[in-house]
């Protein structure tokens, strides 16, 4: 099965850029992951979000949430935010 391409928000890296090492890495790691989604999409604690016409989904790593979208017919994920649980959901 082909890789999706990974593609991140500059608001998103930002975020990750405020982060200490040991967790900036730890999201990395999980951001890595989703080259292989949807096949991780029943492993991993990632949630298609509800209300929204297109593939928008969560994944959840401890108490931060990364929203990312799915362009399923050109294989690419697009994350549009990484942030902590209380804030991430404000506005996408």
């Amino acid at each position: 099965m082909l890789e999706n391409e990974v593609r991140i928000h500059r608001s998103a890296a930002k975020f990750l850029d405020k982060l200490s090492p040991k967790i900036r890495d730890a999201l990395l790691k999980r951001l890595d992951e989703l080259k292989d989604f949807p096949r991780i999409y029943h492993i991993r604690s990632v949630t298609r979000l509800r209300g929204s016409n297109e593939l928008w989904f969560r994944m959840r790593v401890g108490e931060i949430r990364i929203l990312f979208r799915w362009d399923k017919h050109r294989r690419i994920i697009f994350v549009e935010k990484i942030g902590w649980r209380e804030n991430v959901y404000s506005k996408r």
